[in-house]
């Protein structure tokens, strides 16, 4: 059922979300492997740093780094965006 209309898109989109969220108990555990796999990309190359316990470190603070400025580029164009409700009840 594919939408061309962005609001149909949004609409689907909402509709697969709730469908999958409503299916899981522990979202901690349905996440863990994409957030392990996003976290070995950011990790440096064995060649480039040899050891593991420091390629790990260097991969906690790329995220850290990487969650700051998408949290700030989400402020700067916040002002620009009407405020919308989402989550349960706000339809």
């Amino acid at each position: 059922m594919a939408a061309r209309d962005p609001e149909q898109r949004r609409e689907l989109a909402k509709l697969a979300a709730s469908a999958r969220w409503g299916r899981t108990v522990n979202r901690t555990q349905a996440t863990a492997p994409g957030r392990e796999a996003f976290l070995k990309m950011l990790e440096p190359s064995p060649d480039e740093v040899p050891d593991p316990v420091q390629r790990a470190s260097m991969a906690r603070h790329r995220l850290n780094e990487h969650m700051i400025k998408m949290r700030r580029a989400r402020r700067r164009i916040a002002p620009a965006q009407p405020a919308t409700a989402s989550g349960p009840g706000s339809e």
